[in-house]
């Protein structure tokens, strides 16, 4: 290996390894800015919380909102209590201001652009929005816990969160710099090693490829043990000032009472203060008022409320939670209880460990998930970085035909990379984007239930890819590939581009169309593309690139998708899927080349009406499309990318986590390429299709077992491996029949794909429709059923197409 091309691999190392640790530094800050500021918010939320309990105590005794008397002083004395709050304000439920300690408001709408709307069968909804420069904290004030007469909201400056972000930020560009310091070097090293022991390496380029790829390791790795390090440390920080706020406000409100003269063993009903107090603050797991020696006279947790003063009550204490130990303990907070200056009990404090556990368990997931989205991405561009250098060093020269088809086996696995990041960005959120925007904006059609329009948007995306892949079928015989390339990438960024400013479910409907439209045209282009550029030789393996550059962009694109949704939202993420999108025109544009003159020309067939209807006289296509194409976009489309995640959703799994199981589907496609030199050595596509859908079929009927989160993870795996072992054959099986040989693959393959499509298009319907009328487990197990009753009529219908050859 010549010293230019050591020297520029190492150097584009370098840049590639500062690329991934800029990725892995962002989304790492970005998924903890997220805990950390509802942390710090938190904090806020249990002060808002007070003024709440004040208000709605005047309300529940029959006073107006609009006529309360004392709220100047509540809010002098929050105000005493943290001086980083700006301002509070009570309103009407429309955002009017009745009270404030900003006088030039009242009788004003309170300065929040959109006034959130509060669900009236949660007494404990909160709402926190940035405005500008201030955060508000909204809650509800609610008369009898029935309905909302008007609303609190604290606000604080922004600055107080951005400050802390900042010098979190400050603190981990060091871990960066070190990290990039140390693996320079030992890139330097790895140059003047392979200079001396150049000779033993010629034309071994492996070893290479392995040291840089494990010097990544080295530095990803390092870079996330500080970093996990340090947030969780940051993390417990502000989690313990959490507590320490709520317990100071309970200790204050209890010995308020105990100064009118009441004793510690008489307190009415304040079990109930303890209760809402809990459930406000999840910091928290359990509350108790214990006398001197650790008696327990009050207790709440997530499983009991209990008052020494309800004798004949259902609650009672086990012998080991009578009596709490006075010697504070991790995970406990334990202040005294005075009364009139004078000690007369404790109050206890659990922390919710659980929480913690989870929240660090969440951070450590997002950095393991952007390790190995880094080192799939980084993997990506050294391929491509060693095919650039080797091309630069050989400008001018005849290539041998062995170089030549490397060189576009390369493009094709790079264009399907780039193009599908794009296209996949999106998965894992769009079904909650969709039902975000219809929460805000209602939309109606034809009386359908809100699953049903929920389904809209993701179906004329399907429209759009079924209607543009005919006409990129046409535009073949009069257009280069980079041209329909770049034509169809351009729609689907302007959809995407509609999509982000989208503000309700008919323009979304519109823009996903549009999307539809560039995303049919580039996986059409992409037979070409292949067909093109690939000899009968390497035909089979330029398929297997296409769907290698599909599995990695699948591992990168739907992880960081979920994590950037749920991190920093829905339209961020949307935004950040069309920076892709243009990143994949710039690619085509500077690597795609125009197909020679006289492939294309030989390639130009008319367009014939009896080409639409000939594939109908083959028997196993039509199994194929009917019988094999249902099931597998019911599992791919109706499961994976619609009802999956709303149901995961819907369980409460966030955005971050449903992208992480979804990247398994990536992670198994991974083995495309060894189930399609299985079918080259048996040369029995058919039974590979059977197989799949088999296993696709069985896994879905797990969901008879459980709807649990492992059985998610099950049968999304098993989704996986079903649909991997049919995209490995399924194009393979389509181009061996006679019809594929007759009218030629590309035109064959876009005809196939038309009708594909049209099928595929009523997927998210009838979803919708199975959700509406039997629930998200029952449609899982129905969809099982359907898959395994189609492969008996795939079974008994088609044959082998190999034969037909």
């Amino acid at each position: 290996m010549k010293k230019n091309i050591v020297l520029g691999l190492i150097t584009g190392a370098f840049i590639i390894l500062i690329i991934a640790q800029l990725l892995n530094f962002i989304l790492g800050i970005s998924s903890f800015e997220k805990t950390f500021t509802d942390s710090l918010v938190s904090k806020y939320r249990i002060v808002s919380n007070e003024v709440k309990r004040q208000i709605e105590r005047s309300v529940n005794f029959g006073k107006p909102i609009y006529r309360l008397s004392g709220t100047d002083t509540v809010f002098s004395k929050i105000l005493s209590q943290d001086s980083n709050i700006k301002n509070i304000f009570i309103t009407l439920p429309s955002g009017k201001v009745l009270y404030s300690t900003n006088a030039n408001v009242v009788e004003k709408n309170i300065p929040i652009k959109t006034i959130p709307q509060f669900k009236e069968d949660n007494i404990y909804d909160t709402k926190t929005i940035l405005e500008k420069e201030s955060y508000f904290i909204g809650l509800p004030v609610f008369y009898n816990k029935k309905d909302i007469v008007g609303a609190i909201y604290l606000e604080f400056d922004k600055n107080i969160i951005t400050s802390k972000v900042n010098a979190m930020i400050n603190d981990n560009l060091r871990y960066v710099i070190f990290t990039l310091i140390g693996s320079f070097l030992l890139l330097v090293l790895l140059f003047f090693t392979i200079n001396k022991i150049e000779k033993n390496l010629k034309n071994k380029k492996r070893p290479i490829f392995v040291i840089i790829f494990i010097i990544f390791i080295i530095s990803l790795l390092s870079y996330s043990f500080f970093t996990n390090k340090y947030f969780e440390k940051t993390f417990l920080t502000v989690f313990d000032s959490n507590i320490e706020t709520l317990s100071d406000v309970i200790k204050k409100e209890i010995e308020n009472v105990l100064d009118m003269g009441l004793s510690i063993k008489k307190l009415k009903r304040v079990e109930v203060l303890l209760n809402e107090k809990l459930r406000n603050n999840p910091e928290c797991q359990e509350i108790a008022i214990t006398d001197m020696i650790g008696n327990v006279l009050y207790k709440v947790n997530n499983n009991i409320v209990y008052s020494m003063l309800e004798k004949d009550a259902s609650v009672t204490l086990s012998e080991s939670e009578v009596k709490i130990g006075l010697v504070e303990k991790p995970y406990q907070k334990l202040l005294p209880i005075y009364k009139k200056g004078n000690q007369v009990g404790f109050i206890s404090l659990l922390i919710n460990q659980k929480l913690i556990n989870d929240k660090i368990f969440d951070l450590l997931l997002d950095t393991i998930t952007i390790i190995v989205v880094s080192l799939v991405f980084s993997f990506e561009l050294l391929g491509f970085l060693y095919l650039f250098l080797s091309n630069q060093n050989k400008q001018g020269e005849i290539l041998p035909q062995e170089e030549i088809d490397t060189q576009n086996l390369t493009n094709i696995r790079f264009t399907a990379f780039i193009f599908f990041f794009a296209a996949l960005f999106p998965v894992s959120f769009l079904p909650m984007f969709i039902k975000d925007l219809y929460e805000i904006n209602a939309f109606n059609l034809f009386n359908m239930s809100k699953e049903t329009i929920l389904s809209i948007p993701i179906s004329s995306y399907l429209i759009g890819i079924t209607i543009f892949i005919p006409i990129v079928g046409f535009l073949a015989h009069k257009f280069s590939i980079k041209t329909i390339f770049i034509f169809s990438g351009a729609l689907y960024l302007i959809g995407t581009i509609i999509s982000v400013i989208s503000n309700d479910i008919f323009i979304l409907t519109i823009a996903r169309f549009i999307a539809g439209l560039g995303y049919g045209g580039c996986i059409t282009n992409s037979t070409s593309l292949i067909v093109q550029t690939t000899s009968s030789n390497t035909r089979t393996t330029g398929f297997g690139n296409w769907s290698a550059g599909f599995a990695s962009a699948t591992i990168c694109a739907i992880s960081i998708g979920g994590v950037v949704a749920n991190r920093l939202g829905f339209r961020v993420a949307m935004f950040i899927t069309a920076i892709f999108a243009v990143l994949f025109l710039l690619f085509v544009y500077f690597n795609i080349k125009t197909v020679l003159p006289e492939i294309h020309k030989k390639l130009q067939v008319k367009f014939n009406i009896k080409d639409l209807v000939y594939i109908f006289k083959n028997r196993s296509l039509l199994a194929n499309l009917f019988f094999s194409s249902i099931p597998y976009q019911l599992s791919f489309v109706g499961l994976f990318q619609y009802i999956l995640p709303l149901y995961m959703n819907n369980e409460g799994v966030s955005q971050a986590n449903i992208g992480r199981l979804l990247t398994l589907y990536g992670a198994l496609s991974l083995f495309t390429p060894l189930v399609s030199r299985l079918s080259d050595k048996y040369k029995n596509e058919r039974l590979f299709i059977i197989i799949g859908n088999l296993i696709s079929g069985i896994f879905l009927l797990f969901f008879l077992v459980s709807d649990s989160i492992i059985i998610f993870i099950i049968v999304i795996i098993g989704i996986g491996i079903g649909t991997t072992i049919i995209d490995a054959v399924e194009e393979s099986y389509l181009t061996s029949s006679k019809q594929a040989r007759d009218i030629g693959e590309a035109k064959f393959l876009s005809i196939y794909t038309t009708y594909e499509k049209l099928v595929s298009i009523i997927v998210p319907l009838m979803a919708g429709i199975l959700i509406t009328g039997f629930g998200y487990s029952k449609s899982v197990i129905i969809i099982g059923v359907l898959t395994l009753v189609c492969v008996v009529f795939f079974s008994l219908l088609s044959k082998n197409t190999r034969v037909e050859e």
